[in-house]
């Protein structure tokens, strides 16, 4: 749900050659055309034994913040649309975008648990308080609950400085 679409490139998915090129739809497509099923948006991919089902992003969706305002009951139709296929996976992984925008609303909407990652920097450490008060304020607008799961740290430097393990004091 991030338009940005790295985490679609980065399971070896192009949004312009894979999708876009290739007539597929795409996140936008099923969060607002009610017709659009999760089935007709999923790229499978496969890595030895680990397969993927994959919805990709795709830049587009960073354009249709006026569209998602305007459709009604937007924030639950990423729920309802894979509520039906919770247990044919092990897990569904959201990747919402880094803004409290509309997509990131409709991501958390749909979502069991929150996994935040951040960086051992000031601003992203500073931003973790946001992040957690946007989780509780979904939690209570949603059927179910959002327990935040943990604080994944990325780009840690295990020889870490004396201002990282200040940062690490202040994430526990």
């Amino acid at each position: 749900v991030d338009a940005q679409a790295n985490l679609t490139l980065g399971l070896g998915i192009d949004p312009l050659d894979d999708v876009e090129k290739q007539g597929k739809k795409d996140i936008g497509h099923l969060l607002t055309d009610p017709r659009v099923s999760l089935e007709e948006v999923i790229i499978k991919k496969r890595w030895d034994d680990v397969k993927l089902d994959i919805v990709p992003s795709h830049i587009r969706l960073s354009h249709m913040e006026s569209t998602l305002m305007m459709t009604p009951d937007i924030d639950r139709v990423l729920a309802k649309k894979t509520k039906k296929y919770v247990d044919e996976y092990d897990y569904i992984l959201i990747d919402p975008p880094p803004s409290f925008g509309k997509a990131n609303t409709i991501a958390l909407m749909a979502s069991s648990g929150v996994l935040i990652p951040t960086q051992l920097s000031s601003y992203p450490i500073r931003a973790l308080e946001f992040v957690v008060g946007r989780a509780i304020a979904v939690d209570e607008l949603k059927e179910g609950t959002l327990p935040i799961l943990g604080i994944a740290v990325s780009m840690h430097n295990r020889t870490a400085t004396k201002v990282s393990l200040e940062m690490i004091e202040q994430l526990k």
